[in-house]
């Protein structure tokens, strides 16, 4: 789709394994992209990957394509060493990229995300790791 990245971070154990590509620039997208890709064997085909894009700014958002449904999303935003950033709740119908930033200052963080679908209560878990440079 984009072609090949510039870099790539494996995560082969954990909380299931994935991948992170990541793009110094993508024409019609922006400057430091990351895309992560889960495992395909983890069960959770429902959330395919998570986009994660810096700007100059240091503004960071963290796009997760959803499908067909009305989702709580429940976030943590911390740092790589557990310290809490930020929490928060809001409700999100798809299909529709859902997309969430911050302004944070360069580090490593982790974004706990837990979709949960209004209709059958059903818990879709989505960790991501990213880098502000």
């Amino acid at each position: 789709m984009y072609g090949p990245p510039d870099e790539i971070e494996s995560h082969p154990s954990g909380n299931g394994p994935y991948e992170q590509w990541r793009y110094h620039h993508l024409d019609g997208i922006g400057e430091n992209v990351t895309i992560e890709f889960p495992d395909a064997l983890a069960g959770n085909s429902r959330l395919t990957h998570a986009i994660v894009q810096t700007g100059a700014d240091r503004y960071t958002t963290v796009s997760v394509s959803l499908d067909a449904a009305t989702y709580v999303i429940r976030g943590r935003l911390m740092t790589s060493n557990s310290a809490p950033l930020a929490i928060f709740e809001e409700t999100a119908t798809g299909p529709r990229v859902y997309a969430k930033s911050f302004a944070l200052p360069p580090g490593s963080y982790i974004l706990r995300l837990t979709f949960q679908d209004a209709a059958n209560g059903v818990f879709l878990p989505k960790d991501v790791s990213f880098t502000v440079r």
